[in-house]
């Protein structure tokens, strides 16, 4: 796919092709959002509850999280996203690898990964320094208004904290430089991973994989698994906890 976007496209074009990429990183929030307003009772079986049956978020709380969405993408990601691009283009300063040959399997492979563990370094250290107490009041508390989450509670977050964590999914691609296919893959994976452990549901059910409940439990917990999508820096730094 990308031999024919690239022979169709300039690099300048290629990069405003990441546009496309935030709002294919929107779709998990439709589907549960979707969820969420018709409470399937079929569905509750996969919904995580601790020692109470959990909530569906009401219509108030539906409504605020979409204007709180449409702020944060169209407000604030898409904005900064233009001007990044304006600028790249304009100087040609292009952060990723821009060559027509996708690197080997193996070398997409190791990149991805490479990405993954270093942005979850860069989350997990963000956040816990975002959960000090004055940052955490004037910042981060309005994350945390729910502590029973749904999708949309993702993007209900400050402006400032939005930005901190847009950039931590940067900056290791553009260390590796990496591939912007595998910029994109990766953003994709890290941004619908963010959706789904704020979802509330848990298709694993039974299953016995932590994952989903992780950073559930963090929002029910707070002072435990500020890790986003492994749990290898939080059992490193003592801050791991599963509830039964």
């Amino acid at each position: 796919m990308f031999y024919h976007i690239y022979d169709n496209f300039t690099k300048n074009q290629i990069m405003w092709l990441s546009l496309i990429i935030i709002f294919i990183c929107e779709i998990p929030l439709i589907f549960f959002t979707y969820l969420d307003i018709l409470k399937f009772k079929s569905l509750e079986k996969y919904r995580i509850n601790y020692k109470k049956k959990r909530k569906y978020p009401s219509n108030t709380d539906i409504i605020k999280g979409i204007k709180m969405n449409i702020i944060s993408v169209f407000g604030i990601i898409l904005p900064l996203t233009i001007l990044g691009i304006t600028f790249i283009n304009k100087y040609e300063l292009y952060p990723y690898n821009m060559s027509r040959e996708i690197p080997d399997m193996l070398t997409c492979i190791l990149h991805i990964i490479a990405i993954l563990i270093l942005s979850e370094v860069l989350f997990y250290t963000c956040h816990r320094i975002i959960h000090f107490s004055y940052l955490y009041n004037n910042i981060h508390k309005i994350h945390h208004l729910h502590t029973e989450t749904f999708a949309l509670v993702a993007h209900i977050i400050h402006p400032i904290e939005l930005i901190i964590f847009t950039t931590v999914i940067l900056i290791p691609p553009i260390l590796l430089k990496s591939h912007i296919m595998i910029m994109w893959l990766c953003t994709i994976i890290i941004n619908w991973n963010g959706l789904i452990i704020h979802s509330g549901y848990d298709f694993t059910y039974k299953k016995n994989i932590p994952y989903i409940l992780e950073h559930d439990a963090h929002h029910e917990f707070v002072r435990y698994n500020y890790g986003v999508m492994f749990s290898f820096m939080d059992k490193l730094c003592g801050t791991y906890y599963l509830p039964k």
